[in-house]
């Protein structure tokens, strides 16, 4: 079980809660909830709508196991699935008299994710961090601020601390996105790349606490820089 908190300034601010089981060794399903606060965009469009929230139905499965068939630099291989349904665009849709869809044709309050992890350790990470990690993750989305390729790195390392940057290398802005931001009188911005820096502490084999500090260029209205958050999570 797992929750963050994110501060994006500007009152916008990001709650989840993910909770996740292995039912089989190789599958893992998994539910999270996030909520995301509007900050002062609703008083300036007029609405009144102040929140969104997306639900998320995730399923991953174990292609190969990390040094499968005795070969050390096989990573581990899983690929996902993600259901998500946001509860609230629709909303906000029809208070902004329909710009979102028939403009932007993006308030579909549903759609499906699919990513591909790979992961290498030189070292044994089940219970504590790895002293050597490579790690990289590819999402296959139609969605805004979720759909870039993202390539991380662990380092800096001691027994219990791990320190990890996460670069999104490039984001691909479609042109229903720019379309959305001219219909709404360039209120709502226009995204572009962003990157993290995550620092955490293992406390035991069941708890787990880390901050992180981000670039997140324009969210909503406002630019999202020097942003803060924090996650824990418990395993048993």
């Amino acid at each position: 079980m797992g929750f963050a908190y994110v501060n994006l300034g500007h009152e916008v601010n990001l709650e989840a809660f993910t909770i996740t089981e292995s039912p089989f060794k190789r599958l893992e399903l998994g539910y999270g909830w996030d909520r995301l606060g509007l900050g002062d965009l609703p008083q300036v469009l007029g609405i009144p709508a102040d929140e969104v929230q997306l639900h998320n139905f995730n399923a991953r499965f174990q292609i190969l196991k990390e040094g499968e068939f005795d070969q050390k630099w096989i990573p581990a291989l899983t690929a996902g699935v993600h259901y998500k349904y946001n509860d609230g665009i629709s909303e906000v849709n029809r208070e902004v008299g329909g710009a979102l869809a028939n403009v932007a044709h993006i308030p579909n309050h549903d759609g499906v994710d699919y990513t591909l992890y790979a992961r290498n350790c030189s070292h044994n990470c089940r219970d504590r961090c790895c002293s050597n990690l490579a790690d990289a993750r590819l999402r296959a989305s139609g969605k805004a601020w979720a759909g870039s390729p993202t390539i991380t790195t662990s380092f800096l390392k001691a027994t219990w601390w791990c320190l990890s940057p996460a670069i999104s290398r490039w984001r691909r802005n479609t042109n229903n996105n720019r379309a959305t931001t001219r219909r709404l009188a360039n209120v709502v911005r226009k995204e572009g790349d962003w990157w993290t820096i995550d620092a955490a502490y293992v406390v035991n084999n069941h708890l787990t606490l880390a901050a992180g500090y981000g670039h997140f260029g324009n969210v909503l209205n406002h630019a999202a820089n020097g942003v803060w958050g924090i996650t824990t999570k418990w395993e048993f």
